[in-house]
């Protein structure tokens, strides 16, 4: 609940000012007492006109899990990120930001350059890269413009020819190995994280029906996490495109959000949020720390969510993008993401991934900036903190 009522604090009196203890700050803290006290010149007590009796703090009940919050801190030790973990439902088991910061010592992170005071969970904007392909795979099925007997032929580069020239859009693995995917289906796309596959996806959606599927997931929303400093993701569309930079929107820039690249910008919780509700089954959950948090249906159609769950499985299952999971026990899914981020070169590294694959008991997002591919730098934390849960 909300504080019904502020007391007065006094000079010197410690009052919380981030996180939980700034959200429930009077629940936590209580009111003080107060008496109206007659005096006499010199000072001393004559009568009590009046007294107000202290309101004394209560205790707060949250849904964090102490022993992964501590796991969660160790795996992002020395690194710059963030993490959130949630069960199937939105209730947070744990969330952290990292590097951390003393509370007894918050002088010292001022000059800090790492931002240890900046919340990257909630309060950054990141290219989400391949992590966002589900969604757009989502769009694409509820649209009807595919079905699961829908294929593509992966060369490893599309080329559009336009009035200003021609432009290549190419696929990682071809990229980096040369190689290509040939004739693929949904799920193995989403299972090989191929871009070739989305860029196509993105053009017969269109822009438009796009930024529509991603308000429907929730991106365009905060989340309503209950502590202070949640930003909005950063949601292009043609409108913003021409307000913002006087420019016109190109099929080149849906080719670049379809992979979740270009000007999309999302917050760590936001996009969790999103890929939470096609692993439950397609239910649009706040997340919540002290409060129990509100789900609603998004209706989609339940063939069109298993279809993209089993693409998901097939990322953490041997052949996929995700091999840190190909092992792992109880079944399942995942989506690895590498987002370039026009620094140096670097890309932001994300791993998205729930368990059991049929019902989430747990689902876990985790991010690195600037550190490499997705597989390779968050998939193992993300591993260390399913292997703390289901295999203590």
């Amino acid at each position: 609940p909300e504080c019904p009522q502020k007391g007065p604090r006094l000079l010197g009196q410690l009052v919380g000012r981030v996180g939980l203890e700034e959200k429930y700050e009077c629940i936590l803290a209580g009111i003080d007492g107060e008496e109206l006290v007659e005096v006499d010149t010199q000072g001393n007590k004559v009568r009590l006109l009046g007294r107000k009796e202290p309101t004394a703090g209560k205790d707060l009940k949250t849904s964090i899990q102490f022993g992964l919050q501590r796991k969660v801190a160790q795996v992002l030790a020395g690194k710059l990120g963030a993490a959130v973990v949630t069960d199937g439902e939105g209730e947070v088991l744990a969330l952290y930001s990292s590097p951390s910061f003393n509370p007894e010592n918050p002088a010292e992170a001022l000059t800090d350059a790492n931002l240890p005071l900046f919340d990257r969970a909630i309060g950054g904007q990141y290219h989400p890269g391949s992590v966002f392909k589900p969604i757009v795979a989502i769009a694409s099925l509820e649209e009807g413009e595919i079905d699961k007997n829908y294929t593509f032929e992966d060369t490893g580069v599309i080329t559009i020819d336009t009035p200003y020239g021609s432009f290549s859009y190419s696929n990682w693995y071809f990229n980096q190995y040369g190689g290509t995917e040939g004739k693929i289906n949904l799920v193995r796309a989403i299972a090989r994280s191929t871009d070739t596959f989305f860029y196509k996806l993105g053009e017969i959606v269109g822009i438009d029906k796009l930024d529509f599927w991603m308000e429907k997931m929730g991106l365009t929303a905060r989340v309503s996490i209950d502590i202070p400093g949640e930003i909005l993701s950063l949601i292009p569309s043609p409108e913003w495109k021409l307000k913002v930079k006087g420019e016109q929107w190109f099929l080149g820039n849906t080719y670049h959000l379809s992979i979740g690249q270009g000007d999309l910008a999302v917050t760590v919780v936001g996009l969790h949020r999103a890929l939470l509700a096609i692993a439950n089954g397609g239910n649009l959950c706040e997340l919540g720390i002290a409060k129990e948090p509100e789900c609603r249906n998004l209706k989609l159609g339940k063939e069109n969510i298993e279809l993209v769950k089993e693409g998901m499985i097939g990322a953490c299952s041997s052949g996929g993008t995700g091999y840190t999971f190909f092992d792992f026990t109880p079944q399942a899914g995942c989506k690895t993401g590498t987002a370039e981020t026009n620094e140096d070169g670097k890309t932001h590294a994300w791993f998205s991934v729930f368990a059991p694959s049929e019902s989430p008991e747990i689902m876990a997002t985790v991010l690195v900036e600037r550190s490499g591919e997705g597989s390779r730098v968050s998939g193992p934390l993300a591993r260390e903190l399913f292997d703390y849960w289901f295999h203590p």
